[in-house]
């Protein structure tokens, strides 16, 4: 029932719709506070990226890559030549992938910490460390995914996580690591 402007039953309402309201909005902002939290706890390095696309595509050199969305690259120059690969970094090998089904790539790179990598504590930077990287083909581990939940964090098995490794063992051939690359790799190794 309306009440009537000006009257106490109005005011009381609007306090109670505003109780309402502010108890919503903290319920909200309590959840997320908690979502946060865990995130930061659970996770060595957390990336945020905020790209204006609709800025980019103005742009006639990068409006190409910028649409896009399946890939951070192409390749140029060797077997894979005009192969689109999308670069992922993980701090810790938790075997899992990030995979947007709308828009895949031909490859995946993929670069990693140790499986065995200890969580830092909160207020304390880790070194960006690379201690494993795999090259993964994305028709054949959608092939070997079939029956799962694909998109974000998509558990791998690590057989095939294991047939993937280019370094520090080349096991897929695919894309072969040169002995100068092996040297670079090595400098983001954690120092023990």
């Amino acid at each position: 029932m309306k009440k009537k402007k000006g009257s106490n039953n109005r005011e009381k309402a609007k306090k109670h719709l505003q109780k309402l309201h502010a108890k919503i909005t903290n319920q909200r902002r309590d959840y997320l506070h908690k979502v946060s939290i865990n995130l930061i706890r659970e996770n060595d390095l957390i990336c945020i990226e905020d790209l204006q696309i609709t800025n980019m595509m103005k742009n006639h050199k990068l409006a190409k890559s910028a649409n896009n969305k399946g890939s951070n690259g192409v390749f140029r120059g060797n077997a894979l030549a005009g192969q689109t690969v999308k670069i992922k970094w993980y701090p810790k090998q938790n075997y899992i992938l990030d995979i947007t089904p709308k828009a895949l790539p031909e490859y995946y790179l993929v670069f990693t910490g140790d499986i065995n990598t200890k969580s830092s504590s909160r207020g304390v930077s880790k070194p960006w460390v690379i201690e494993l990287v795999y090259f993964l083909n994305t028709i054949e581990l959608m092939d070997k995914l079939q029956n799962k939940n694909i998109g974000t964090a998509t558990s791998v098995k690590r057989e095939i996580w294991k047939q993937a490794e280019i370094y520090p063992n080349q096991k897929n051939k695919k894309l072969l690591i040169t002995e100068d690359q092996k040297k670079l790799l090595r400098l983001f190794l954690e120092k023990r």
